[in-house]
Order: structure tokens, then C-alpha cells, then sequence
């Protein structure tokens, strides 16, 4: 059983100066003194959700078009006849605060962060999913094991509640940034969008797109700058780049520095998620530089961690050090409690999966094998469900590629550039973890070390001249980050990118395409009342339940005449919380309803799916576990399903949907599934048919890490045998081992778990199998 023990911060508990209205609220009461139902200013449930369609489905002339049809004005009497009106009354939706332009040279399109971060915290979606407290979680009673998930569970966090006055919350504000083209063959129209959440926040909340917990708090205008001279652009963009975030973030000066009276929240800057270019663009450094310590670019293909940029080393190293390109005002200068440097979070997506892997590991094995003979094996590569096919070998799908590459060089290349490619591949892996133990971060570092320990191989061969890459020295800061902001699937710029489409790509592509930015944010703010309404209106349902249901506690509140409203509420301390599935049963599967065939033969189940002893299978089947039975003959027909799906207990370090348990295991492939006729006997579950593996060696191979495995055979034959169901645990995946030899040109995917005689067991197809395996190893 897995179970979390919190330490709460040693202080007085986050505290609740009465209690305000909600937006929603406010809005309700606004209604009910107007006599109005929530659907207001629209008739009915019916228009709203019409009006709703149109705002978030079709364009301007699209709706000018719907609401002149005839049958549209002469039988669906809606309260708006055209266009204007229908946009009035979106207008006049509540929506959050609005962007406001200031007119300079360049239109910078903003709304004040604060007021975005008091609706974040004043939404009743994300009630159930916040936290005001900063905590130390171990996964042992006596601290012996520490986790990092949630911000909240983070170094920065505890150390930053000791620098508030007593009572007073930190309200971590993470920014992400990232210029955008949105012309996709032609064209240089861009977008900067600004985007802002709070770690306050769920990390499983704020990743999900559709939750709109990351908000645009604005676009940097982009220019070319070509009235200066070309020479001065480069500093000329950065400067204003500093200029108009530190315009964007002004109101978060006077709030980091004296609250705001939210349970007297202190908004800090605490991450900003970004790209490398835009990293060091925010930290000002040149991109030849690391942006969070001060290293010397020819030192970064080293594993020692150089000074880092913080806070003390701004204020004794001065300006030409710690301020490299010429900013003069940089935005965070003025930010209370900000260290920018320590604020930027490792990219996973730029670093890793497109950086370290595709950019450099992928490079250097193709150079050392011949791209056919890499493709050969990626295509005999087994199919699996949780993995793409890859038919004509190396492709761009690199995560994808990470799963399978291991075992494709394993025994075709040095044993030290194996070495080298699996240190790099268990540290991708680990930094996705969305929970992290002491135990995983010693793991992690062992991973990294193990690269470093192996990459001079890549220069002996040729390959490379250094390691002075800066996405190579970046993972040197992954574990520091992990330990102060908590597990990093939280702080991945896929966020952004994936927010790019709403706010930037589809906001472009309801313009006209000129002056489309102050079209864009109109559009925007219509898509956030729709957005906000469908939120209210769904909060209102779920409240007129609720009352429905009535409570007994109504009436049990205190006597207070209101006069003493503001007086501090202390609110309830962190709790041990019992992590371990709710579920009763250790596994589970499901089926479709109906088989895909029916009717099937013995004879046609042995020639299509390679099975010679179903049969005798069957029936010791049948004499092991059904005390009333007869015994299955060829002349018996079966039923039979192209698939099964297999659920097993939650495990912490991965999304719900990944699942982890500790049993001993045992592969095989699975060549059937079946029902058993009922005229044979009575069985809760449906069957399966496998060939076994051989029992798993007591160590994995030393140079992979990966189990090897051989077929178990009987007469030289496969050694088969029927199990239910439940005997399942999950899904696996091997890969043949190739050796040095290029690949039999008979072998392809389909056939090459019967051709090839050993393989190995392949642990990164998903993150439950390759914690199991590393942490048992």
C-alpha cells in the first residue's frame, strides 16, 4: 500500500479574512435582483446553447449568413435578428479582465495579471484542486523518503512561506511566453502571446487546455525593428522585449511586495516556462550562455555544476556578468521575491525529445550505423498497440523512437555507445515522471552520470569534436529543479504550444488578417464569456442540487452579528492521505460486448494463429479449474476477440491512466482470445491462449539494463498454455536481438516474434513497466 505523509510548514496556517462572494456569485445575485433565470441576456437554455454553437463554430459571415435564412427568422423567433445583435449581447456576457491597448509606436495588448490571478483563485472549478500551504510529503512515516509532485511539495515554496509576514499565502505566479507564426506555407504575420497560471493550482489542472487555467495575459508586438540599424536590432529586441513585460507585469510589483486581500495572497514569479532562445532572452544572456548558472561555453560538456545565477550573484558579480546582453531595466529587476534565474524551468520538449535525442543521440548512432541498416530493424520492430509502426524505420516520431532504440543498437555499435544511449534514454524517461522520491532522483542522476561517464566514445569515434551543447548542460539542473518546483510534467512548454492553437492560431484565422491583433483579442474575449458562462451556468446547476439536497449543518454556524467579518480564519492544516487505489481487485479487464467472430474451428484457430496443441491446452484447462466439465474436441466451435484491455492499481509516478503493481511476472505472447462454449462448462472469464517465455534471468543484460529473454519450448515446439483472463497483468513488448548481423530480409514485423530465437524485454514501452524494472534491478 502506498501511503503520503505530510509535514506541515511550521507556521501559523494560511489564513481567511472572511469570506467574500465568488464571481459567480456575484453574478447569481446580480440576476436574481433583475428577476433574471442564468441564461440571461438570452431567452432560453435553448438560445444560449445556439448562441454558444455560433460564437465558438462559425465566422462573422457564417453567422450573418444562419441568421438571415428564412426558416431561421420566421420559425426559431430568436431575440437576435442579426449579426450586431447577436455580438451585443455576447458582449455583454460577464467575461474576465479584458486586454486594454497602450498606444505607443507598437500596440502591446494586455489586462492586469493580478485581477487574472484573483479569478483563478476565485474559481469554483478549481476549489477542489488548490493549495495555500507549502508541505513536505515522504512516502514513508519516518521521513526517510521524500516526494516532489505539486509545487506546494517543493523547496522553493517552504523557503519563500518563511519570508512572508505570519498568515499570508504565496501565490506562485508561472509565466510562459513563445513567438508563434500563424501563416502556415506563406506570410510573416507572428504572435507573442503571454501566458499566466499559479501553482496554487493542480499541475494535472493547469496541463489540461480545456480546464483554462493557463490564461493570455497578452502579445508582445513583434517587430523587425528596421529603423534601426542592423547592427543595433538584436539589442534593440530585447530591450523592448524587457520593456513591455515589465509594462505587462507591473501590478505584480505592489502585490508580490504587500498582498492582495485574497487570503492576503503574495504573487511571486516563480517559473517561467520557455524555450531555450527565450530563455536566455529572459535571463539576458547570449545563447552560446547557460541561463541559469554561469558556466563557460567550453565547459559545458562537463557534469559539474558551475555557480549558479542567483540572486547573491547579481548583487556581487554586478552588471557585465550577470546582465550580458545590454538590458538596461530588466522586467523581473523590479519583482519582489524573484529570482529569475532560479524561476526558469527545464523545457522537456525542446531539450530532451527534440534536442538531446532527435538533434544529437539519433545523429550520432546513424553516423556510426548505416541509416538502412537502422531502418531494417526499426521496420522488424513487433507490433504493439501502445506503439507506432514503424514501416519504413526512422521517422519523427521520436518519443515513439525512444521506446524501441535501445534495443536496435544493442550488440550493432560499441558496448560504450549503448552505455551512453541508455543513460541518456533512463534520464528522458525519469524526467517525465509526474512524482518524484528521493529514490528516483538518485536514479536519475545515476542516469546522467552513466552519460557522462560514456560520451567521450562519440569523440574517439569521430563523431564529435565536444559536448559544448547547451541542451546537453541543461540536464545537469533538471534534479535541483525538480527538488525546489516539484516534478516537471507541470512546467512543459507542450503546454504553450498546445494553448497556441486557441489564443494565437484560431484567433488569427477569425480575423480578416489585417490588424488582426485587435481582432484576435475581440475574438477572445467572446470565446472566454462563452467559455465563463458555460462555467457559471454549470455551477448553478450543480448549486440548485446541492440545495435541493439540503444540509443538516445549515443553521449550525456561530452567533456572530458580522461585525468581527475580518477577523483571521485559520484553515485546515495538511493531512496524511492514503494513496492506494480505491479499487477492491488488484486487476481488471474489459472486453467488447460481442466477439469479432463466431462459429470459429479448431482447425482454422491452428493454421491462423499458429497454435498446435489448443486442444490439450484446453482440456487441462478445464480438469485444473471446472469441476463439471466436458471435455473440448475438434469438432467444438469458438468465439473469439481481436483484443483485451488490462487495468491495473494506480501508481504515483505517472498520469491515472498508467498502472503499477508488484507481483512476480512472467512474459509470454498472447496468440488468442476466446470464450469457453458453455456447452464444455461454466466459467466466469473469458480465456486466452500463450506462448511462454522463458522465466525472466536474475540480473538484466550489463550493457542495456534490458531483461533478455528466450522461448520456453516443449519437443521443440512453443510451450503453450490456456489461462483466464485475470491471470493477465498488462501489455509488454520485446525486441529481437539483432547482433551485429543485418537483418534476414524474411523477417518483418508480423512474423518476426516466431523467426527471431532471443529478444529482448523491452521496459521503455511505458513508464509502469520501466519504474518496475529499474526499481527492481
Amino acid at each position: 500500500m502506498h501511503q503520503r505523509f505530510a509535514e506541515a510548514y511550521p507556521g501559523p496556517a494560511p489564513t481567511v479574512y472572511g469570506e467574500q462572494e465568488t464571481t459567480f456569485e456575484a453574478q447569481r445575485a446580480m440576476q436574481e435582483s433583475r428577476l433574471e433565470q442564468p441564461w440571461s441576456p438570452f431567452a432560453d437554455i435553448e438560445e444560449w446553447e445556439l448562441a454558444r454553437w455560433m460564437a465558438k463554430s462559425v465566422n462573422q459571415t457564417e453567422a450573418d449568413e444562419y441568421l438571415k435564412l428564412n426558416i431561421v427568422k420566421n420559425r426559431m423567433n430568436l431575440s437576435f435578428k442579426s449579426k450586431y445583435m447577436f455580438f451585443k449581447k455576447i458582449d455583454n456576457l460577464p467575461g474576465g479582465p479584458c486586454e486594454v491597448p497602450l498606444e505607443e509606436e507598437h500596440e502591446l495588448w494586455m489586462r492586469n495579471p493580478v485581477e487574472c490571478i484573483v479569478d483563478l483563485i476565485g474559481n469554483p472549478a478549481f476549489r477542489e484542486f488548490m493549495g495555500y500551504s507549502p508541505e513536505r510529503v515522504f512516502d514513508a512515516e519516518d521521513g526517510s523518503n521524500q516526494m516532489f509532485d505539486e509545487m506546494w511539495t517543493g523547496e522553493w515554496w517552504w523557503k519563500m512561506q518563511s519570508r512572508l509576514p505570519a498568515g499570508r499565502v504565496v501565490s506562485p505566479v508561472i509565466l510562459s511566453s513563445d513567438k508563434t507564426k500563424l501563416t502556415a506555407f506563406h506570410g510573416d504575420k507572428s504572435a507573442w502571446p503571454v501566458y499566466l497560471t499559479i501553482g496554487n493550482i493542480s499541475k494535472d489542472i493547469r496541463r489540461q487546455a480545456s480546464a483554462h487555467a493557463m490564461v493570455l495575459i497578452g502579445y508582445i508586438p513583434v517587430s523587425k525593428f528596421s529603423c534601426f540599424r542592423l547592427s543595433s536590432r538584436s539589442a534593440a529586441s530585447h530591450r523592448f522585449f524587457h520593456h513591455c513585460m515589465t509594462v505587462l507585469l507591473q501590478p505584480l510589483e505592489k502585490a508580490g511586495r504587500d498582498g492582495v486581500r485574497v487570503r492576503h495572497i503574495h504573487p511571486i514569479l516563480a517559473a517561467y516556462i520557455a524555450d531555450h532562445p527565450e530563455q536566455c532572452l529572459i535571463a539576458c544572456c547570449k545563447e552560446n550562455r547557460c541561463p541559469k548558472c554561469t558556466v563557460l561555453p567550453n565547459n559545458r560538456g562537463s557534469s559539474t555544476l558551475a555557480d549558479l545565477r542567483t540572486e547573491e550573484f547579481r548583487r556581487e558579480r554586478g552588471v557585465f556578468e550577470a546582465r550580458i546582453r545590454p538590458v538596461f531595466k530588466p522586467f523581473w529587476e523590479s519583482l519582489p521575491f524573484t529570482d529569475i534565474f532560479l524561476s526558469i524551468t527545464p523545457d522537456i520538449l525542446h531539450q530532451l525529445h527534440k534536442g538531446v535525442f532527435k538533434d544529437h543521440l539519433v545523429s550520432w548512432v546513424t553516423t556510426i550505423l548505416r541509416k538502412k541498416d537502422i531502418d531494417d530493424r526499426f521496420s522488424c520492430i513487433p507490433d504493439h498497440p501502445g506503439l507506432r509502426h514503424f514501416k519504413i524505420g526512422i521517422t519523427f516520431e521520436h518519443k515513439e523512437m525512444q521506446k524501441v532504440l535501445l534495443g536496435i543498437l544493442a550488440g550493432a555499435v560499441n558496448s560504450r555507445v549503448v552505455s551512453a544511449a541508455q543513460g541518456l534514454l533512463d534520464f528522458i524517461f525519469y524526467a517525465q515522471y509526474h512524482r518524484h522520491t528521493e529514490e528516483t532522483l538518485a536514479r536519475m542522476t545515476a542516469a546522467l552520470e552513466r552519460f557522462h561517464k560514456y560520451q567521450d566514445v562519440f569523440i574517439e569515434l569521430g563523431i564529435r569534436d565536444h559536448f559544448n551543447i547547451p541542451k546537453i548542460h541543461s540536464m545537469v539542473h533538471y534534479i535541483d529543479c525538480i527538488r525546489a518546483s516539484g516534478s516537471l510534467d507541470g512546467y512543459n512548454t507542450e503546454i504553450s504550444e498546445r494553448l497556441h492553437i486557441d489564443y494565437a492560431k484560431k484567433a488569427y484565422a477569425a480575423s480578416n488578417k489585417r490588424d488582426y491583433h485587435e481582432q484576435m483579442t475581440i475574438w477572445l474575449c467572446r470565446q472566454e464569456a462563452i467559455v465563463r458562462q458555460t462555467a457559471y451556468l454549470d455551477w448553478c446547476s450543480s448549486s440548485l442540487t446541492a440545495n435541493t439536497e439540503g444540509s443538516d449543518d445549515e443553521d449550525s454556524g456561530s452567533d456572530s452579528d458580522g461585525e468581527e467579518e475580518d477577523e483571521p480564519e485559520q484553515v485546515d492544516a495538511p493531512r496524511i492521505v492514503d494513496l492506494a487505489s480505491s479499487r477492491s481487485v488488484d486487476r481488471a479487464y474489459s472486453l467488447t460486448k460481442t466477439p469479432s467472430r463466431r462459429m470459429v474451428s479448431v482447425r482454422t484457430i491452428e493454421e491462423e494463429f499458429g497454435i498446435h496443441d489448443f486442444i490439450p491446452s484446453l482440456n487441462k484447462f478445464l480438469r485444473s479449474n471446472i469441476t463439471h466439465y466436458s471435455p473440448a474436441n475438434r469438432h467444438d466451435k469458438f468465439s473469439l476477440h481481436s483484443s483485451i484491455r488490462i487495468l491495473i492499481p494506480a501508481a504515483g509516478h505517472v498520469k491515472d491512466s498508467k498502472r503499477v503493481v508488484r507481483v512476480r511476472l512472467r512474459a509470454a505472447q498472447l496468440r488468442l482470445v476466446f470464450e469457453l462454449p458453455s456447452h464444455l462448462g461454466a466459467f466466469p472469464h473469458p480465456l486466452v491462449y500463450v506462448h511462454w517465455f522463458r522465466n525472466f534471468p536474475s540480473h538484466p543484460d550489463p550493457q542495456t539494463g534490458m531483461y533478455g529473454l528466450t522461448r520456453s519450448t516443449h519437443n521443440h515446439l512453443p510451450n503453450g498454455q490456456v489461462l483466464a483472463a485475470t491471470r493477465l497483468f498488462s501489455g509488454c513488448h520485446v525486441i529481437p536481438q539483432f547482433g551485429r548481423d543485418a537483418v534476414p530480409p524474411e523477417w518483418s514485423s508480423l512474423n518476426v516474434l516466431d523467426k527471431a530465437s532471443s529478444f529482448f524485454f523491452n521496459h521503455y514501452l511505458d513508464f509502469y513497466i520501466f519504474e518496475r524494472v529499474n526499481r527492481s534491478s
